[in-house]
């Protein structure tokens, strides 16, 4: 009798550690923004700028975090990374175009994973960029390196194509590589939306906008959660 009643002990003590140890499934949240889960895509793609894009930048650790967590949060309520090759991304006057077409000379050109306008930055000023970035590397070089990983591998006519630009094309996608457009799009972000409240910012126009950005105070937060994600993801 005695040895039933400590058997029945410890089965009760196993069940109950069952009940307190969540199951794999249960123990994984999903990666939230302004109290909203993003998509796998969306959590793929701020992965990816955590592995990639932060250790890329210049500064301290903690400054390109925090460069990399507003453009971030500006390409996230944009919509771009919502999309499964961001990289490529071309919207030509609120048109989503062919990454091999030259939006020029219409007035607003969005490219890459970092939603950056080209007709904002001259030629001159995105190659220096583009070269400190990639200390030793021509400015063919990483034209090639940027449509390899967008997914216009060396070979193909694609990756020929880009590598030979020029004017606003070879502009958008050197923009396209996500040092570039990372580090020149963030100054701009954080005049107009961060220090300042432009219209363009904040509102409820789209999905993703309305989940990410309805507000500046719903927006500062969502800075704060990405700042929070890319600084423990990030090397």
């Amino acid at each position: 009798m005695a040895e039933r009643i400590r058997q029945s002990a410890t089965i009760a003590v196993l069940l109950a550690a069952a009940v307190l140890v969540p199951s794999p499934a249960s123990a994984e949240a999903g990666m939230l923004v302004n109290g909203q889960e993003l998509t796998a895509t969306e959590e793929a793609n701020v992965r990816w700028i955590a592995a990639n894009t932060v250790p890329r930048l210049e500064g301290d650790r903690d400054g390109r975090v925090a460069v990399a967590a507003q453009v971030t949060w500006w390409t996230l309520k944009e919509g771009v990374l919502g999309l499964e090759n961001p990289h490529e991304y071309s919207n030509c006057d609120d048109v989503s175009r062919d990454p091999l077409w030259d939006c020029r000379p219409q007035c607003c050109w969005q490219v890459g994973i970092s939603a950056v306008q080209e007709p904002n930055f001259e030629p001159a000023r995105v190659e220096e960029v583009a070269q400190r970035l990639y200390p030793g590397s021509t400015v063919d070089d990483v034209l090639a390196h940027t449509a390899t990983y967008a997914g216009y591998p060396a070979g193909g006519d694609g990756h020929e194509l880009i590598v030979n630009s020029t004017g606003s094309f070879r502009n958008s996608w050197l923009l396209r590589n996500h040092g570039v457009g990372f580090t020149l799009n963030a100054p701009q972000i954080e005049s107009e939306c961060v220090d300042g409240s432009l219209s363009w910012c904040y509102g409820t126009g789209w999905d993703t906008t309305a989940k990410y950005a309805p507000d500046k105070e719903a927006s500062m937060g969502s800075i704060a959660d990405l700042t929070a994600i890319l600084g423990e993801l990030a090397p």
